[in-house]
């Protein structure tokens, strides 16, 4: 599995064999307002993460990406297990966390609590089935495939007409990284980033690159070990369409300079790569020791300007910030891809720092 067109082109085409054409319509990227509106499945109703429970759906609309899914099953890996209506109890009516594609809910399954990330299927005419279940396939085959110690540990696939497409983890027991350092202000940032840097080094040697790197993706376990999480965006990066709110924000502000602008790189297109993870590493790094987010309090537009311009933030004040430390975070976020560490040689240097 790669970002690569002809990949998406022959998932594409191995979907389109295996759901009926008179109920599913697919595209390729740059026609989608045409292919929604040849969509024969009715337009789903709004969701969005404010409301208080996820709304009702027509029972067309529900079966419809239901049964999608179901079919989408042939496409996963051998050996995932999927698990259908009342192997999952989902505790609250509203998620406990969501991001741009997907909401993430508190359930129980087989007598653990786990999180169930379900992607959003009625949130917005934009999610049409053929996008939403490449984004289930690859974010599946990521988790499916990332069986490490420093990874959220995936549980399965749970599908039902209320969550066509969702993925089953371990909960974890402490909040998000930036959260678990603000409330516990004394742990050691070495070993939170170690814990992160041996994620992407086993990541990258599977040929995997993560492509959303940043503290709202790592979540912190109860022996204090950072997992590194958010795998939807692994095999492939698409930027939004708008800048504007808060979490764009942190997100383009780890972006590297040439998934902004691809052609100043002599690039076709703006796509993740390892060196893109190493410079998004570099800006988290940065955001650990120093308790905030990059150009926290600039205007979005100015931060990734800044970025393209090769400012970087200044040095944080933070008694594990080393000399070498902060020599492998200016390394990491190089304007130059080339010439940024790999996640093998940032965990040689924190795990000389912290030992």
């Amino acid at each position: 599995m790669d970002s690569s067109p002809t990949s998406r082109v022959t998932l594409l085409s191995r979907m389109k064999r295996l759901l009926p054409s008179r109920r599913f319509r697919f595209f390729f990227p740059g026609a989608r307002q045409s292919a929604i509106a040849q969509s024969t499945i009715p337009p789903p109703p709004r969701y969005t993460t404010a409301s208080t429970a996820r709304p009702e759906v027509t029972q067309h609309n529900a079966q419809s990406y239901h049964e999608l899914a179901q079919r989408l099953q042939r496409l996963s890996p051998p050996e995932s297990n999927w698990y259908g209506p009342g192997s999952v109890q989902i505790v609250d009516a509203a998620p406990f966390a969501s991001g741009g594609f997907s909401d993430v809910w508190k359930g129980t399954f087989q007598n653990r609590t786990v999180a169930v990330k379900s992607l959003r299927c009625y949130s917005s005419p934009e999610f049409d089935p053929a996008e939403v279940g490449i984004r289930f396939l690859k974010e599946l085959w990521a988790s499916d495939k990332l069986s490490n110690p420093n990874f959220v540990r995936f549980l399965g696939v749970y599908s039902t007409p209320t969550h066509p497409f969702a993925l089953i983890y371990e909960m974890m027991d402490n909040a998000d990284l930036g959260q678990y350092i603000a409330q516990h202000p004394t742990t050691s940032r070495l070993k939170l980033l170690t814990d992160i840097s041996r994620a992407l080094e086993y990541m990258h040697g599977q040929d995997i690159t993560h492509g959303n790197v940043k503290s709202k993706n790592v979540l912190v376990d109860g022996d204090n070990v950072a997992r590194l999480g958010g795998l939807g965006s692994a095999f492939a990066l698409s930027l939004p369409a708008s800048w504007s709110d808060v979490e764009s924000q942190r997100l383009f502000c780890g972006f590297a300079p040439e998934l902004i602008d691809p052609d100043a790189f002599g690039l076709v297109h703006a796509r993740a790569t390892k060196a893109t993870d190493m410079f998004a590493f570099g800006m988290l790094a940065w955001e650990v020791f120093a308790g905030k987010h990059p150009f926290a309090g600039n205007v979005e537009a100015a931060g990734i300007f800044s970025l393209f311009r090769n400012n970087r933030p200044p040095r944080p004040v933070h008694p594990e910030m080393t000399d070498r430390v902060w020599n492998m975070i200016e390394s990491c976020w190089n304007q130059d891809p080339f010439k940024r560490m790999t996640a093998a040689d940032v965990v040689d240097v924190l795990e000389a720092e912290l030992f």
